[in-house]
């Protein structure tokens, strides 16, 4: 290649790059309003990570291990861990006694489902279903490139909709797939510096979110890349190819994604024997990692780690083929979490009442499943009735409104009815409801919540704090708003 075909090639590969960056950037905005993600930072986690036990040698007996590739948990404080060479599932305390549950051919990588099986995407191009007594039998699977069909499936999860996600790797795309197989895909193969988000080579490792969130860990194109579960795709963290993938952000095949308790992820970044936790809501991804960890067989040292489990106390339990252990690692943030705002659930049901307005009050059911509020506010006429006008039953100034509307999060939004024109115990004549306002009924907690009142027919705009008048059901609010 003559001198000038060479500075023309190096000018376009470095343009392409750049542009890269650019589009990944605007794309990163798209995903922040579509997926409703915390406003973008622009620091690394502030973290710190320190090396806290390992477990487990080269071997074949319980507890031994070869070629470690993926780690999951029960949620019971069991590990379940996936041996690919050795072809079998183990299940180990966090102490490391282990004993051998299942055996299988070649299996990769695995997620546990709801009800405690352990789902197995295996070298074979199957998927597998382990229940918690070791009996494994085929899903679905095949090698090819249909639907349904795999050529060296590994990472595996599952979505919000309950579907498997699977990074279907020598295919270059990602699949969703039922239990029964019935599967969807999206990806195209493209190796090239230009590659564009959706575009892959070689996924590799698969994490899913609550919010539709997929993100993907490619060991080809050295990224990762976050997807909707439409399969629409930005690229996050990306690694310059003439950089050689050891700087900070940057990747020699990310394999594994895990979830820290603050919504980080924690990158087991294979070839560079190294871990990262990064912040990928940030604004600046390639500044938004730290690195723990080099080469080798030591305390904080890997050999090809490929994956992690992080438990609610934000312990990292790492698999490292080489070193055939698992090396557990402490998460520390060096700041308190941010308060979470509170989540309206069924123990909100209860009666309500301001005590400076004694004799009048709320009752506020909750329908989570809707979700939808019904209030029943029991209060007075806005002036005392004239002593003349006397009440067969109950008082000439008592007067009750409902209200009802979706709620979320902290918040139900409500219209408020008025009901008129019936008689006690009768259905004749027919009463007419017609909205006459708007209310909020806003909790900051199991115990305390503020209503806001809007009647504009009568201007009437002002608002009820609130507090039970019992605590009977403060125990099952607290439980369900995870307090």
């Amino acid at each position: 290649m003559s001198q000038s075909a060479e500075l023309v090639a190096r000018v376009t590969r470095q343009v392409c790059l750049e542009m890269k960056a650019f589009l990944d950037r605007i794309s990163f905005l798209a995903l922040v309003v579509a997926l409703s993600w915390p406003t973008p930072s622009s620091a690394a986690p502030d973290a710190v990570i320190t090396y806290v036990d390992q477990f487990g040698s080269r071997g074949t007996a319980a507890g031994e291990f070869r070629l470690p590739t993926d780690i999951d948990s029960t949620g019971d404080g069991i590990l379940v861990i996936t041996e690919n060479v050795n072809g079998r599932l183990q299940r180990c305390n966090t102490s490391g006694q282990c004993e051998i549950v299942s055996f299988l051919t070649t299996p990769n990588n695995s997620v546990i489902d709801d009800d405690g099986n352990v789902i197995v995407a295996a070298a074979s191009n199957v998927i597998k279903s382990c229940d918690h007594t070791g009996n494994c039998s085929t899903l679905f699977g095949s090698g090819g490139s249909g639907l349904g069909q795999f050529n060296d499936p590994h990472g595996i999860d599952i979505d919000s909709q309950g579907r498997l996600v699977i990074a279907d790797r020598l295919n270059h795309r990602v699949q969703f797939c039922d239990y029964e197989g019935e599967c969807t895909a999206f990806g195209t193969f493209n190796s090239s510096p230009s590659a564009m988000p959706g575009e892959f080579w070689e996924p590799f490792s698969i994490l899913t979110d609550r919010k539709g969130g997929i993100y993907v860990g490619e060991i080809g194109n050295e990224e990762i890349s976050v997807c909707d579960e439409s399969g629409s795709c930005w690229a996050r963290l990306w690694t310059p190819l003439e950089s050689g993938g050891t700087g900070v952000g940057e990747f020699a095949a990310p394999t594994g994604l895990a979830f820290t308790s603050r919504g980080d992820v924690l990158v087991s970044d294979l070839r560079n024997d190294r871990i990262q936790l990064c912040d990928l809501t940030s604004a600046a991804p390639e500044t938004a990692c730290i690195v723990f960890g080099e080469s080798g067989s030591g305390e904080g040292q890997f050999d090809n780690p490929y994956a992690a489990y992080i438990d609610q106390s934000d312990r990292a339990y790492i698999v490292e083929g080489n070193n055939h252990r698992v090396q557990v690692v402490q998460i520390t943030y060096k700041s308190p979490p941010p308060q979470a705002p509170f989540q309206i659930n069924q123990g909100i049901n209860d009666a309500w009442f301001d005590p400076q307005t004694a004799g009048q009050g709320f009752f506020i059911v909750v329908y989570p499943d809707i979700p939808m509020m019904f209030l029943s506010w029991f209060t007075y006429e806005v002036e005392r009735p004239p002593e003349n006008i006397e009440a067969i039953l109950g008082e000439p100034g008592h007067r009750w409104l409902t209200a009802q509307g979706p709620f979320e999060g902290d918040t139900a939004t409500l219209d408020v009815v008025v009901t008129r024109g019936s008689v006690f115990d009768s259905g004749e004549p027919v009463p007419e409801n017609s909205i006459e306002g708007t209310m909020e009924v806003i909790f900051d907690s199991c115990t305390e919540g503020l209503v806001k009142y809007d009647i504009p027919a009568l201007a009437l705009m002002s608002e009820v704090p609130i507090e039970r008048i019992t605590a009977d059901n403060v125990a099952l609010c607290q439980t369900l708003a995870g307090e």
